[in-house]
């Protein structure tokens, strides 16, 4: 079918019995009824034809024609399967290869040496009975906005011995010397 807004074709083809001039012409007269001719308040094209391809000859020949033209399809169709799937099959690839990178890229930032970090607090801080390390959603609600980052955290619990009123100073010491350590510029210690 090729289309434009003064001339449309619609081409029919037929295997079989011979389509008879006078349904052709019946063919045509449907035109206006779906508005593929100028006689309605708004057609869709100004003129349509309609031309019928028939092949009539029943022979071999015709025959053999339409195998080949089953084969090609049929080859065209597989192509375009495996073309698709094959595109399909790189862009999984491609996705499966960035996330990935994004994992160990994420691996690497967040490994926390954390045995060697408690051998380390014991040694400065002497103080701190057990510890542990997360990553905190913090929201931030400003008047119409909403921020939400992600802090990492470094939770502390003192030995029972240590004065409540030292914790603050000691607290702030370890959090000073753990930004520090661990390059890690917004982390929060929080007593517990």
């Amino acid at each position: 079918m090729s289309f434009s807004d003064t001339l449309s074709t619609i081409d029919l083809y037929y295997i079989g019995n011979d389509i008879t001039d006078d349904k052709k012409l019946v063919l045509q007269d449907k035109l206006a009824k779906y508005g593929l001719s100028g006689d309605q308040l708004f057609p869709i094209t100004k003129r349509t034809f309609v031309r019928v391809h028939q092949e009539t000859d029943n022979n071999i020949d015709f025959e053999r024609k339409m195998v080949d033209f089953n084969s090609d399809l049929r080859l065209k169709i597989l192509e375009d399967i495996y073309t698709k799937n094959e595109q399909t099959i790189q862009d999984k690839d491609l996705k499966i290869q960035l996330l990935e990178e994004e994992i160990m890229r994420l691996s690497v930032a967040d490994t926390i040496p954390f045995k060697q970090i408690g051998q380390e607090l014991k040694f400065h801080f002497k103080d701190v009975e057990k510890y542990s390390f997360a990553k905190a959603t913090q929201v931030n609600s400003l008047r119409d906005t909403i921020q939400i980052d992600t802090i990492p955290v470094f939770l502390m619990n003192f030995s029972p011995d240590v004065l409540a009123a030292a914790k603050p100073e000691k607290r702030l010491k370890i959090e000073d010397w753990l930004k520090v350590r661990l390059n890690l510029k917004d982390l929060k210690v929080i007593e517990y």
